[in-house]
């Protein structure tokens, strides 16, 4: 069964939880819920990524983001 929504991973390890991370995915979590993204993408908690030192990790498909903000994340969905 073929997939139609891209994943997207957001590490809540203990590192990342102290530098927002908690918050960066309630804010992308209501993001997902407009009409531009719904259904496209699955948002994901993990635990630790072992990335602590760029925290806050979130990872789109096979792209890492460190020290990731909501609009950069936001920019790379956009791109087709």
């Amino acid at each position: 069964m073929k997939h139609s929504r891209k994943l997207v991973l957001i590490c809540c390890g203990s590192d990342c939880k102290k530098e927002g991370a908690k918050g960066f995915y309630k804010s992308l979590k209501k993001e997902f819920k407009n009409q531009e993204y719904k259904g496209k993408y699955k948002l994901i908690k993990t635990h630790c990524l072992d990335m602590c030192k760029s925290a806050p990790v979130a990872v789109v498909q096979d792209h890492f983001f460190k020290k990731v903000e909501i609009e950069k994340l936001l920019d790379h969905l956009k791109k087709p």
